[in-house]
C-alpha cells in the first residue's frame, strides 16, 4: 500500500474529494478525559465509533476496515532509529453485538487491537493469501487512521488566534479514507472517490462520527444497540455505503 501525500493530484482531481471538519476545544478535551478515565487510548475510541458506524450503515453485525500502523513494534530492538517509513495497514475485523454495553466493548477491542502489533510487519498481500478473500476482492473499503501532527499546545500561543491545520489531503488506494487529527480539537478528515459518494453523504458521515462520539462520551453505560443513529439524512447514507461498502463478511466467520 502506498500512502500518498500531495498537494496535486491532476490525474484524480475529478475523482478524489475530501471533506474535513472541526471538534470544539471543549469536545475534544471530554473526549480526551473519556478516554483517560476508561483507560483507553484516544484512537481505540475512533476506531471504534467507525467500527459502529460502519456495522449501522451496511447492517452488517461483522465489519471490516483498514487501520494504519507504525511497522515498528515495540519489541523489536532498534525499531524507533530505523531510517524511513515503515507504515503499514492491517485488516481490523469487528463483531459488533448490540446486546454488549459499550465500554466492555471499547476494552475488548482494544486488547484486540494490541494482539494486532505483532503482525505489524506483514505486507497485505500475506495478510490476504492467510485469508479466503478471493485475490481479485480488497480485504477492506475503508481505511481508518490517527494522523499524528504537531498539536496546537506545542505551538507558540499569541491571544485571540487560533492555529489550525486546513487538509494534509491524505490520500490511499481506497475509496473511503477516515483520518484524525489529535489536536486541542480533534480535526476529522475524509478523503474519498467522488465517482462513488457524493458531498452529502460524506458531510453525513462526519455528522454522524461526531454525534455519536458526543453520546459516547454522555451514556458510557449504555448497550450499543442503544448508540444507533437516526436522522434525516441516514437512511441515504446507509443506501449509499451498502452499495459502495462491499465485502462478504461470511468469509471471516
Amino acid at each position: 500500500l502506498t500512502n500518498l501525500y500531495a498537494d496535486n493530484l491532476s490525474s484524480q482531481k475529478e475523482t478524489v474529494a475530501h471533506q474535513l471538519t472541526y471538534l470544539s476545544k471543549d469536545s475534544t478535551a471530554r473526549l480526551q478525559v473519556f478516554a483517560r478515565r476508561h483507560k483507553l487510548t484516544l484512537f481505540t475510541l475512533l476506531q471504534g465509533v467507525w467500527a459502529l458506524l460502519l456495522s449501522d450503515y451496511t447492517d452488517e453485525q461483522k465489519v471490516v476496515y483498514g487501520c494504519t500502523v507504525a511497522g515498528r513494534p515495540v519489541d523489536l530492538k532498534g525499531a524507533d532509529s530505523m531510517i524511513g517509513m515503515l507504515i503499514n495497514s492491517l485488516p481490523v475485523w469487528v463483531e459488533v453485538d448490540q446486546e454488549q454495553y459499550l465500554l466492555p466493548w471499547l476494552k475488548q477491542l482494544q486488547e484486540q487491537l494490541v494482539e494486532m502489533r505483532q503482525y505489524e510487519y506483514s505486507p497485505l498481500v500475506k495478510i490476504q493469501g492467510w485469508s479466503e478473500v478471493p485475490r481479485d476482492r480488497s480485504l477492506f473499503e475503508s481505511l481508518v487512521v490517527f494522523e499524528k501532527v504537531t498539536n496546537n499546545e506545542s505551538l507558540p500561543e499569541w491571544e485571540d488566534i487560533e492555529l489550525e491545520l486546513h487538509s494534509n489531503f491524505y490520500w490511499t488506494n481506497y475509496p473511503l479514507n477516515i483520518v484524525f487529527y489529535p489536536s486541542s480539537k480533534l480535526g476529522i478528515e475524509i478523503a474519498y472517490y467522488s465517482h462513488r459518494f457524493d458531498k452529502e453523504t460524506i458531510i453525513g458521515i462526519l455528522e454522524h462520527l461526531e454525534v455519536l462520539l458526543q453520546n459516547i462520551v454522555a451514556n458510557p453505560e449504555v448497550r450499543l444497540k442503544d448508540l444507533s443513529l437516526f436522522n434525516a439524512i441516514h437512511s441515504t447514507i446507509s443506501s449509499d455505503l451498502e452499495k459502495e461498502v462491499c465485502f462478504d463478511f461470511s468469509l471471516c466467520s
